[in-house]
């Protein structure tokens, strides 16, 4: 599941939480932290598409060990 810390940036997106409160949004829930980290970095870069991929990248290969 995917919780928006602050702001409404992602707000745009199904499935992501407002806040650790909302009681409204139907949540996706995924599989596993990789699969999630997957789904939120394609939602960051439709946001933000000039972040690093490579940060996500060393992410990735961190949760893999």
């Amino acid at each position: 599941m995917i919780v928006q810390e602050f702001g409404e940036d992602y707000g745009c997106f199904e499935g992501v939480l407002k806040n650790e409160s909302d009681l409204i949004t139907k949540p996706t829930f995924y599989p596993g932290l990789r699969s999630a980290a997957i789904s939120g970095f394609g939602m960051m870069k439709q946001l933000y598409p000039l972040y690093d991929d490579n940060l996500f990248n060393e992410f990735l290969l961190e949760i893999s060990e």
